[in-house]
């Protein structure tokens, strides 16, 4: 609400040093993910191509806090999170909600402590920012499909 409302470059600067704040205060705990939309949506507003990245990585880490909070869902507003995604020039970048809660951002059960150990805040925003989709070009396709026609051997009768 600060960044929509200022008037003057001081008082985006405020902003901006609030959402920090908020991101830095909750870091151990990661159960606030809302500062990271807000901070990629006054990020947007700069306008400023240098900070492609740095919103792409507020609006990972808002989803993937979102759906640690909310048992896998995807946030109602992913349309538009898809729209701000490609503003900053990301236009590939998608999440599936969560299909099995049990095993989002779950490690595997361990016998020697009986229990199930989740990720901290600080690991679920790791993950979240650091895996990008494979997308395998047409190109390696065809050459893939075109091999395993070649490769099939024929048994002499």
């Amino acid at each position: 609400m600060i960044s929509i409302t200022s008037r003057t470059p001081a008082d985006r600067q405020e902003a901006q040093v609030h959402f920090e704040k908020a991101i830095a205060y909750d870091e151990g705990r990661g159960a606030y993910p809302d500062p990271h939309l807000e901070r990629a949506i006054h990020l947007i507003a700069d306008n400023n191509p240098s900070n492609q990245q740095e919103i792409r990585k507020e609006l990972q880490s808002y989803v993937a806090l979102y759906q640690r909070e909310h048992s896998g869902a995807l946030p109602r507003n992913m349309p538009i999170l898809y729209d701000y995604f490609t503003l900053a020039g990301d236009n590939t970048w998608y999440v599936p909600p969560a299909a099995v809660v049990s095993t989002k951002n779950v490690e595997a059960l361990n016998v020697n402590n009986g229990g199930v150990s989740k990720l901290t805040a600080k690991e679920v925003l790791h993950e979240a920012v650091s895996t990008t989709p494979q997308v395998e070009p047409a190109s390696l396709k065809e050459k893939v499909n075109s091999s395993k026609v070649n490769s099939v051997s024929t048994i002499p009768k």
